[in-house]
C-alpha cells in the first residue's frame, strides 16, 4: 500500500450513501447527503479507508500514464454496500460483506473519478478489489467481463501488440430507460500510450447476469462479439 499523505479537510462532510445494493447488474451509485453513523460508519471512513483510496488512485493513475508530484486530495462521494456487514464487537474488521466505495482524486489540478469494492475476510484485513474507473453503473462482474471484452477487441484489432491495456475513464452513454432494462456505456481504454474509445452494451437478464456486447463487433462479427456474467 502507498503512504496515505491527503490532508483530513472535508472527509467526514463528504457526501456518503450507505444503501444496502445485491449483485445485480445496473445498480447505480445514488447522490447521497449527510454522515455515516455507527460503528461501522466510522469504520467504512477509517484513516485505513482513505489510505487504500489512496493507494488505489496512486496505483490506476501509474497504471495510464498519470504522474505528479502533489499528494491527493481523495474525497468520497458514495459508499454502497454489496452484502450485509457483520461486525461483531472486539472485532478490528468487519467479518462478513461487501462494499464498494466511489471516490474522487484531486491532485494538479485534475479530478479523476474511482471505483474500488472490499470484501470482508474474517480475522483478516478486507481485501481490496480496484474496480475500473469513471461513471460505470455495471455490477463488479459486469465490469469484470466488460474489461475481459475491451482487452480482448484491443489486443486483436488496433492495439495489437500491446500488452498495456488498462481503463483510462468509463461513462454512461445512453442510460437505461427502467430498472433492469439494457444500457450502454462508453470506455476509454490507454492501450500502449494510446487512447482508444469503446461502446459497450449491457444487458441484464431475468437470471441476475448481464450480457456485455460490443455493439460494432458484433455487427461486423453477425451476432459475436460478447461476454455474460
Amino acid at each position: 500500500m502507498a503512504k496515505f499523505a491527503s490532508r483530513r479537510r472535508g472527509r467526514i462532510a463528504a457526501a456518503i450513501l450507505l444503501a444496502v445494493l445485491p449483485f445485480t447488474a445496473g445498480a447505480a451509485d445514488v447522490p447521497a447527503s449527510g454522515k455515516p453513523g455507527g460503528r461501522i460508519g466510522e469504520y467504512l471512513m477509517s484513516l485505513d479507508a482513505y489510505q487504500t483510496m489512496y493507494a488505489v488512485a496512486l496505483e490506476q493513475d501509474g497504471q495510464v500514464g498519470i504522474l505528479c508530484a502533489e499528494t491527493y486530495d481523495i474525497r468520497p462521494l458514495t459508499i454502497a454496500v454489496l452484502t450485509a456487514l457483520e461486525y461483531p464487537e472486539g472485532a478490528a474488521h468487519p467479518t462478513t460483506g461487501a462494499w464498494q466505495y466511489r471516490f474522487e482524486a484531486r491532485r494538479c489540478g485534475k479530478v479523476r473519478l474511482f471505483n474500488l469494492m472490499m470484501i470482508a475476510r474474517a480475522g483478516e484485513v478486507p481485501s481490496a478489489t480496484m474496480l475500473p474507473p469513471g461513471k460505470t453503473v455495471a455490477s463488479p462482474l459486469a465490469m469484470r467481463s466488460a474489461m475481459d471484452l475491451a482487452v480482448a477487441s484491443i489486443g486483436s484489432g488496433q492495439g495489437k501488440g500491446c500488452k498495456e491495456i488498462n481503463v483510462l475513464n468509463t461513462d454512461v452513454d445512453v442510460p437505461a430507460k427502467k430498472p433492469g432494462a439494457a444500457w450502454t456505456e462508453r470506455w476509454t481504454m490507454r492501450a500502449c500510450g494510446k487512447d482508444v474509445p469503446l461502446t459497450l452494451h449491457f444487458a441484464p437478464d431475468d437470471k441476475g447476469g448481464t450480457a456485455v456486447t460490443l455493439p460494432a463487433a458484433k455487427k461486423a462479427a453477425g451476432g459475436g462479439g460478447g461476454k455474460k456474467r
